[in-house]
């Protein structure tokens, strides 16, 4: 018995020592996986510790874009000037804001300053725009809300591409957090953010106001209105009336070709095309080749075609058409160099011809001013051609020491042989007088009268006595209306009338009023009687006789005077020795330049200008390859220069909306400029652009559209 209690006590032990050996290994087992757990706990509390640290550092990136976003706003309005050119002013204003935005993260405030994003982190705050009541910026920084736990350091890389406006910003977080073993758990993340600049959202709304300017003569229905003298040479194409008054000669004999035609309009070597009226009170004249088209009328004191006798001969290639009227206070002359094989080179085309002048007027000495208007053909080799009406009022001249007057209104060289030699049946019933260097009928059975020696010329004709030429003229017979005698290449030869009936002489007095107002009055009412005068009434400086319409002594006196540009560039210059240049530069837009012509030197340069409103005392030059849109108002010379090869050549063109509107905008500059004493044709409302303000639009800069993540990292 006592063997089997031993026996039975020392199983218990041993199965008792079993059970504790398996007991404490299973609790040294679920230790180890408890602290294993743990571990794995603490790293990844950690790790969403390093990733809150991200999200904490982004969201303060957030509000510093939107801080950013918020201060270049301001620093834009507060810098807006009203009077900004709306055509520049929104690139610059995103100049502004981008730059602006750009300071406020690479600014430092202060020495110790990491930048004001780093700073921000740091601190666990953001910024805060907040200007006061005088508009003056000021910055707040306020906490975020969110307080992480354990220590997390965020460290930001910060790189921008100043090409692409673009900021690269690398933020690397660390969180580190003791443990109950005292072991620090440490994680470390990075993410990368890619930034855009914004560019500025807002705009400027233009600021609209109507003002009411009276339509001065000087510049509302001509591109070129001046005192002086024109000369065209190359290709130019001008869309506008031109009125050029031209210097007054400083002898008006008959006896002189050079003086009689030097001043007007020169047109030599060129290439013309108006759209418009072509005016002026000395002559319209084509020189050498030269290739002119009017789509409107000319009102000119003559109109002559040749070379002048003080230049070299040379061959007068020259082509003229007139859409409409010529009208003329004296002579269309036609004097090409004679075609040695009697082919045409110069051509002449009008729809109408008016010679509106029939009396030879004196100065005090006895050399006459005015005289009657005709056709003259001087030599061979031209076709003038008239396709509808012809009125001629007076007589051509022939050109001898005394000047002898002849009985026709179209005069062919060689045909004035008739008033050399007494016709068969005439004996007895001539008289001849010397004159210097020829023998001429001075009358006809005692009448010299016009209508005497028309009846002789076409007598001529009619016998046979001479061969008249009709010297490339051609008419349409059933429409013309002289006091001379005519030739044409439809009839041989025609008496002409002694009196013009009195629709015809009414006829001729309306257009008599309407070259008065075309060439004297600047295109304002005149009557008969300023044709009767035969002055200019109105010019841009004062001149002899005529009501200036520019007041220079204004500009002298008011040498600051301030003008706004956004239509156009004004030109004001009231120096007669200032020569206004203009010329195409290199970028295909223009530079006007301020010469002085005495000194041959640059006074001023004004560049990249398309479209100007220039009054000057003094002249102007165009060169080369020019396109402009405006005014030329002078009280010069004009002169064109181009070249021929260059099928663009000179271009100006008259934009009544634009000369308009330069004029409103600068209304309270030019009003005392324009002569106020002067007829107005009317007074016209225009709208133009008087400033601007900032558009109140809203503005939404979402931070999606700006902000990109490239890539996450764990470091450790």
């Amino acid at each position: 018995m006592k063997k089997k209690k031993g026996a039975t006590m020392i199983t218990v032990l041993v199965l008792m020592m079993t059970i504790l050996t398996v007991g404490m290994v299973f609790l040294s087992v679920v230790l180890n996986d408890f602290k294993i757990s743990n571990r794995n706990s603490e790293n990844v509390a950690s790790l969403y510790g390093a990733e809150s640290g991200l999200e904490t550092a982004y969201n303060i990136l957030v509000k510093v874009f939107d801080y950013a976003v918020d201060r270049a706003n301001h620093e834009v309005e507060t810098k807006f000037d009203s009077n900004m050119d709306l055509e520049k002013s929104q690139e610059e204003m995103n100049e502004l804001f981008q730059s602006t935005f750009i300071k406020v993260f690479e600014t430092k405030e202060s020495e110790n300053s990491q930048g004001i994003l780093q700073d921000s982190i740091n601190n666990l705050t953001y910024p805060v725009f907040n200007p006061n009541s005088q508009g003056q910026s000021q910055t707040r920084f306020q906490s975020i809300d969110f307080k992480p736990e354990g220590e997390i350091e965020i460290e930001v890389v910060q790189d921008r591409d100043p090409d692409n406006l673009t900021f690269k910003f690398l933020f690397i977080s660390t969180f580190m957090k003791h443990s109950m073993t005292k072991e620090v758990s440490e994680r470390q993340v990075s993410v990368q953010y890619t930034m855009k600049v914004p560019h500025y959202q807002g705009a400027l709304q233009q600021q609209l106001v109507t003002k009411t300017i009276p339509n001065y003569p000087v510049f509302t229905d001509s591109v070129v209105n001046i005192d002086g003298n024109a000369d065209f040479k190359g290709s130019i194409d001008i869309k506008g009336n031109i009125r050029i008054k031209g210097k007054e000669k400083a002898s008006t004999s008959i006896q002189s070709l050079d003086s009689k035609y030097e001043n007007g309009i020169i047109i030599k070597d060129a290439l013309v095309k108006l759209e418009g009226d072509l005016m002026t009170n000395e002559t319209v004249s084509l020189h050498n080749q030269s290739n002119v088209e009017i789509d409107g009328n000319i009102f000119a004191r003559n109109l002559y075609i040749g070379e002048f006798t003080n230049e070299t001969a040379l061959p007068t290639h020259a082509e003229l058409i007139v859409q409409e009227s010529l009208l003329l206070d004296n002579d269309l002359v036609v004097n090409p160099q004679a075609a040695l094989d009697k082919k045409i080179t110069t051509k002449v085309w009008m729809s109408n011809l008016y010679g509106l002048n029939d009396k030879n007027e004196l100065k005090a000495d006895g050399t006459p001013f005015r005289e009657s208007s005709s056709l003259i053909i001087n030599s061979e080799g031209a076709k003038v051609t008239v396709k509808d009406s012809t009125y001629l009022s007076g007589v051509a001249y022939i050109d001898t020491k005394d000047p002898y007057q002849t009985g026709e209104s179209v005069a062919v060289r060689g045909n004035y042989l008739v008033y050399n030699r007494i016709l068969p049946g005439y004996e007895g019933k001539v008289q001849l007088k010397y004159y210097d260097p020829m023998l001429l009928v001075e009358s006809i059975e005692n009448d010299s009268s016009i209508q005497a020696k028309a009846e002789y010329f076409v007598k001529s004709a009619q016998d046979g006595a001479l061969t008249l030429s009709t010297g490339g003229v051609s008419l349409n017979p059933q429409d013309v209306h002289t006091i001379g005698a005519w030739v044409s290449e439809q009839q041989p030869v025609g008496k002409g009338q002694a009196t013009f009936s009195e629709d015809e002489i009414n006829f001729l007095m309306d257009k008599r009023q309407e070259y008065a107002r075309q060439v004297y009055n600047m295109g304002m009412k005149a009557e008969v009687s300023d044709y009767e005068k035969g002055l200019v009434l109105k010019s841009i400086t004062s001149g002899k006789n005529g009501e200036a319409q520019i007041n220079f002594d204004y500009l002298r006196s008011h040498p600051n005077l301030e003008f706004r540009n956004y239509y156009g560039e004004v030109i004001a210059n009231a120096d007669e020795n200032i020569v206004i240049k203009v010329e195409k530069n290199e970028f295909g837009t223009n530079d006007i330049i301020y010469v002085d012509r005495q000194k041959n030197n640059v006074v001023k340069r004004i560049s990249d200008v398309n479209k100007a409103f220039i009054v000057t005392a003094g002249d102007v030059h165009f060169v080369g390859n020019v396109y402009l849109i405006g005014n030329v108002i002078a009280g010069g010379d004009l002169i064109m220069e181009a070249d021929n090869s260059d099928q663009d050549g000179i271009q100006l063109v008259y934009d009544k909306k634009v000369t308009q509107q330069i004029i409103a905008l600068n209304y309270d500059s030019f009003k005392n400029l324009f002569n106020r004493n002067t007829e107005i044709l009317n007074q016209t409302e225009v709208e133009v652009v008087d400033g601007a303000t900032l558009d109140k639009m809203n503005t939404n800069y979402y931070v999606e559209d700006y902000i990109a993540v490239n890539n996450w990292r764990l470091v450790k």
